[in-house]
């Protein structure tokens, strides 16, 4: 399966939500535009241009909520054509499969991999792509207008901007580090409740105080790993 073939099949999808942004960004960015004139010759104003401020702030707020309504919807659509498409496949591969093969996994194995994997694929993977491409479009179109703006402050923030891309790579190495440690902590307290589960003959009254607290032990360094990627990705967002 490949997932360039659900980008494939987006296309017109893909094109439609990149022009939805472009248009809410454009007109999000004219009224910053229009309080800078507003600030600047507000005292000049005639009553025919204070009307015509007027009408193109309420014109500016009103497109930019209605094509920001739109990608919205273009991104639902997107999602909905993926889902269809991805879970057909997924369905298809197993009838297509050899009986041995199939017999191998669980019932629930199967329905777990056509809902949840498939969603899973959407969330990390391609809604991440789509939120990338949004937000470079979105930057380019406030450059632009930061430059028309203020050219002094335009480097500023792309400083800014540039310091906060730096951030991440530097705590990146300890958050993949952490999320490895995680991966080992859970499979390990898998291995232990499996053990343990295992040992059931012995559950009694007595027992269960000796291994409930071997199962605390591996309880505990699994949240731990949790905790401490939740301050390594708390770290990268900051």
């Amino acid at each position: 399966m490949y997932i360039k073939k659900y980008f494939r099949i987006n296309r017109v999808n893909t094109f439609l939500i990149l022009l939805f942004t472009l248009l809410s960004t454009i007109f999000i960015s004219v009224i910053p535009i229009l309080t800078k004139k507003v600030i600047d010759e507000y005292t000049t104003f005639t009553l025919s241009e204070i009307v015509g401020y007027s009408i193109a702030y309420i014109l500016s707020v009103i497109f930019f909520l209605l094509f920001e309504y739109l990608k919205k919807i273009y991104i639902g659509k997107y999602h909905q054509k993926y889902a269809l498409s991805i879970k057909h496949d997924m369905f298809q591969s197993i009838t297509l499969a050899p009986h041995y093969k199939i017999n191998v996994k669980e019932t629930s194995d199967y329905i777990n991999s056509i809902t949840n994997d498939a969603e899973t694929v959407f969330d990390n993977y391609i809604f991440c792509t789509i939120e990338l491409l949004i937000s470079s479009l979105s930057f380019v179109v406030y450059f632009t207008y930061m430059i028309y703006m203020n050219i002094p402050l335009s480097i500023i923030v792309i400083s800014a901007c540039l310091i906060s891309m730096i951030i991440p790579k530097i705590v990146g190495k300890e958050l993949q580090e952490r999320r490895k440690e995680k991966s080992d902590a859970e499979a390990k307290l898998i291995a232990a409740i499996e053990g343990l589960i295992y040992g059931s003959e012995e559950f009694n009254y007595s027992s269960s105080p000796i291994f409930t607290d071997l199962f605390d032990k591996y309880n505990e360094q699994h949240e731990n790993s949790n905790y401490q990627i939740g301050r390594a990705s708390c770290r990268e967002r900051v």
